[in-house]
């Protein structure tokens, strides 16, 4: 017999809650409120946020779906993801924001330019499969796709939301993450 792969069904739905509107399990965590975070974006378990959080609906995107997200956020900026491999190949923590603005900061025009466009581009890209992958969300008005409801939150909010939601698509789009289906019978 050949070697299948199993495919993720686009079909399949995760439900859970936004962390970032959680804020009763946040003061809860305190200090320990990334780890809380992290634990729930890698697996998808919400045992440590609270009954109250807002409920969202994603769906694995198909290749065609993936394709068009792409197309939409327009052609990638090479130089800034060359730039950011660069700094971490030197040592420097992407998760330190201190020592990123460092490294940033002693970078000339064109190659701080390069990150900003990076940036941005990666900003459309989340947004692009985050709108085509949000089925339900509490703060959706009924009858209206969820995604515009987002696009009435405050720029700031709305990123952090989108950012959240993006890693829990690609917790659920990857093979070997938890919480997520497998097409066919079982």
């Amino acid at each position: 017999m050949p070697f299948q792969l199993p495919m993720i069904d686009t079909s399949a739905q995760w439900t859970g809650r936004l962390a970032c509107l959680d804020d009763d399990a946040a003061k809860r965590a305190g200090d320990d409120w990334d780890e809380v975070v992290g634990q729930y974006i890698a697996t998808g378990q919400s045992d440590a946020l609270s009954a109250t959080g807002c409920w969202v609906t994603l769906r694995p995107l198909s290749a065609a779906e993936e394709d068009a997200a792409e197309a939409e956020a327009g052609m990638p900026v090479q130089l800034g993801w060359f730039l950011y491999h660069e700094m971490e190949a030197s040592g420097v923590d992407l998760s330190d924001m201190r020592a990123v603005a460092a490294s940033i900061a002693a970078m000339d025009e064109r190659d701080r330019a390069a990150l900003h466009q990076h940036n941005m581009h990666m900003e459309r890209h989340r947004w692009a499969r985050v709108r085509r992958a949000l089925v339900a969300a509490d703060f959706a008005e009924d009858g209206k796709p969820p995604a515009l409801a987002l696009e009435r939150v405050s720029q700031d909010m709305r990123k952090t939301i989108i950012t959240e939601l993006w890693w829990h698509l690609n917790r659920i789009c990857l093979l070997g993450a938890e919480g997520k289906a497998l097409a066919g019978p079982g």
